[in-house]
């Protein structure tokens, strides 16, 4: 389809070329007896229903959306945010590794719409297996994002994976494996950077007014089924999207000064691990999914106070009878049945479950929950709405005050229903304890006379330091728990029970997988093992050969070229590769059949920079090798 813009000179482009489109991949978790969805699209649903089944065989579901708000003033005093809910006005987060802004483009990024899906037995047979003629490696572990392409402006080091050789390059082929985590792992990676916040930013067809472009534009033939552009006009200072949505030409125009949506992004790079276990004789194990969430700054802004939220939209069975409330101790936000019966085909009938979030090696600093509608205690529409939630206040800035329905008291609290989970009122600074409490459950939904409804929360941590270069990890799970028998509160003494066993399991078994050393650099070199040696034994890491060359003593080159770099690897074109020679260098590659596709000679000695272009050939595994007179090394090279 074309597009063609003729616009009048006293318009300025105002976005970058980079802008990617929204994610839609998505994959299912199911080693033990819940089965949920996570993907680049949604978590816990798949934008129509719910699909966060326990028992994983029934037509029952806990939970019916899930999401991350992240969100900080930073140093220069303006707020920041990602967020997501329902994508009914979009997203803050996008595919793949935070790049150089022009890459963030679907073109560039669309191989990061996308998850890995890996089991513990596809990696201890890899690491059976990986040298045997006839193995046929797992796509996932073949494909594993181990490494980003540091000529688009990505990390280096991205995926966790096991280096068995220690040369910094992953190498399946040679016996290296991703690192995951429990029976069955689903990893993902995705940034805020790649397009406008359109969920905390929200900007959409509701609030965009007609009006006549002719006074704006000479002309604008548009022919795409989803078009924005947005400008900025010099004279006025304010702001101009355009809109075209599906095959007629419309002409629907945004004007305004709000620049929220273009100055929100926080330079984010998230890499998630949703993992369970199969262990049916450990039955609240045997209801949990663990998250790993790793956020790592990648731009230039510093945050004195980063706050990450975790929102939940808990619909146990029956959507519209529900109530929330938190365990202050337990650092846990929960969801169970307003009364003794879940009716109704989708209900879970008697004794209904109870279903928890729980935070597992940070503390919850806020627990909110909010209604569905547009009121000053419903859903945000804005990013400080989002923000003003995360800080432990109501949609409108009010603060949260202690008993009834949270607001009008004159007790501030920072905590929404902890029932008697707070005796010594850490969440009134001391002002209300159990000495005070009129009921002995504490403050409750059950007890403060509520209606039960539609119910979603977002439970916090935080404030955290969050400079360039950081990286800050929290851990939390997903804890499922119905009592034999009882009214709707036996399953929340059972969920207390089930997430104190949690915790003590990941507490006991928690893996740590090789931390990423490169955080804050977009792609850095070792001069050890890059070309050099380095005169603090291999400490200095440099973001380019040449700085390495610079910073460290060059009088001897090493000559080990089973360390020259191969990136990026996988790739589906142009593999780039740099070394070292002293003497004539032939590379060479072939196929699986032994089959000559590629062959170089290199005159050159000292550092070599050069690529091969496997563009025209079939994908799959391709062996390259490097000869010089000093020796032969061969490198594995995956074309996708």
């Amino acid at each position: 389809m074309k597009s063609i813009f003729t616009l009048f000179i006293f318009f300025t482009p105002f976005i970058s070329l980079g802008q990617q489109l929204i994610g839609n991949s998505i994959d299912t978790l199911s080693a033990n007896n819940v089965e949920a969805v996570f993907g680049q699209r949604s978590f816990c649903w798949d934008l129509q229903s719910a699909h966060f089944k326990v028992p994983k065989e029934s037509n029952k579901n806990s939970v019916f959306a899930h999401g991350h708000w992240i969100g900080g003033i930073s140093e220069t005093g303006n707020l920041h945010l990602a967020a997501q809910t329902y994508r009914q006005d979009g997203t803050d987060f996008y595919p793949g590794p935070v790049s150089d802004s022009i890459h963030h483009n679907n073109g560039t990024m669309a191989n990061w719409d996308r998850q890995w899906k890996l089991t513990k037995d596809e990696i201890d047979n890899h690491l059976i297996n990986y040298s045997e003629p006839n193995y046929i490696m797992p796509e996932a572990i073949l494909s594993w994002p181990a490494h980003g392409d540091i000529a688009l402006g990505q990390s280096y080091k991205l995926a966790p994976y096991i280096d068995v050789n220690d040369n910094n390059i992953y190498e399946p082929y040679n016996g290296d494996y991703p690192c995951i985590k429990g029976d069955e792992a689903i990893f993902m990676i995705r940034n805020d950077i790649g397009n406008f916040h359109t969920e905390s930013g929200h900007y959409d067809v509701n609030y965009i007014y007609s009006t006549n472009l002719s006074t704006y534009m000479d002309s604008i033939w548009v022919e795409e089924n989803f078009i924005d552009i947005f400008f900025l006009d010099n004279d006025t200072s304010m702001y101009f999207l355009y809109r075209d949505i599906g095959s007629s030409f419309t002409q629907n125009f945004f004007i305004g000064n709000d620049t929220t949506f273009f100055e929100n992004k926080i330079g984010l790079e998230q890499h998630l691990m949703f993992y369970s276990f199969n262990d049916s004789t450990n039955e609240a194990l045997h209801h949990t999914i663990f998250v790993e969430n790793s956020l790592y700054n990648r731009q230039d802004k510093n945050f004195n106070s980063l706050i990450i939220g975790i929102w939940n939209d808990p619909d146990l069975g029956k959507y519209d009878d529900d109530y929330v409330g938190c365990n202050v101790e337990l650092n846990m936000g929960y969801g169970y049945n307003g009364d003794d019966i879940d009716d109704g085909s989708v209900g879970y009938g008697t004794t209904p479950p109870a279903i928890g979030i729980k935070l597992l090696d940070s503390e919850m600093n806020a627990f909110v929950y909010y209604n569905n509608d547009f009121s000053v205690v419903g859903n945000p529409e804005n990013g400080q709405h989002f923000y003003n939630y995360l800080i432990g206040k109501w949609k409108d800035g009010v603060d949260i005050t202690y008993g009834g329905d949270g607001r009008g008291g004159s007790t501030l609290a920072k905590y929404m229903y902890p029932g008697n989970s707070d005796p010594s009122g850490v969440g009134t600074n001391g002002v209300i304890t159990s000495d005070d409490w009129e009921d002995p459950d504490g403050w409750t939904e059950n007890n403060s006379g509520n209606t039960p409804a539609d119910r979603r929360f977002v439970q916090s941590t935080g404030p955290f330091e969050f400079f360039t270069g950081d990286k800050i990890k929290i851990n939390y799970a997903f804890v499922w728990s119905r009592a034999s028998e009882g009214d709707n509160l036996a399953s929340v003494e059972k969920l207390f029970i089930d997430a104190q066993t949690i915790q003590d399991y990941f507490d006991s078994n928690y893996l740590s997988c090789p931390e990423n050393e490169d955080i804050g650099q977009l792609g850095t070199f070792d001069c050890e093992i890059n070309g050099c040696e380095d005169p603090q034994n291999g400490t200095g890491l440099y973001s380019t050969i040449e700085d390495c060359e610079e910073n460290c003593n060059t009088s001897s080159f090493i000559e080990n070229y089973l360390n020259a770099l191969v990136y990026p690897n996988p790739s589906s074109t142009i593999f780039k590769i740099e070394f070292y020679s002293e003497n004539e260098t032939e590379i060479l590659v072939t196929n699986v059949l032994g089959e000559q596709v590629y062959v170089e000679s290199i005159n050159s000695i000292g550092k070599i920079n050069t690529q091969i272009d496997l563009s025209n050939h079939s994908k799959g595994i391709y062996n390259l090798t490097l000869k010089t007179f000093d020796g032969i090394s061969n490198h594995k090279l995956i074309l996708q």
